[in-house]
């Protein structure tokens, strides 16, 4: 497996982690080139699009 192929599917995990702790996340990435954060960013922003179980998660946080 490639350098990219094991970013590219990292990326999409921290995605997957992203609807479960929400902002969170990107504060331990804080440290990484603009590159990744970059790419990061975009996926937590196509997360937060494309789902509704993060905007539910966030409201029991929340609440809680």
């Amino acid at each position: 497996m490639s350098s990219q192929a094991v970013r590219t599917a990292a990326v999409g995990l921290l995605g997957v982690l992203y609807m479960y702790m929400g902002q969170t996340l990107r504060v331990l990435f804080e440290d990484e080139k603009a590159a990744l954060l970059q790419q990061i960013d975009a996926e937590f922003e196509k997360v937060m699009k494309h789902s509704t179980f993060h905007e539910c998660n966030k409201n029991f946080v929340e609440e809680f």
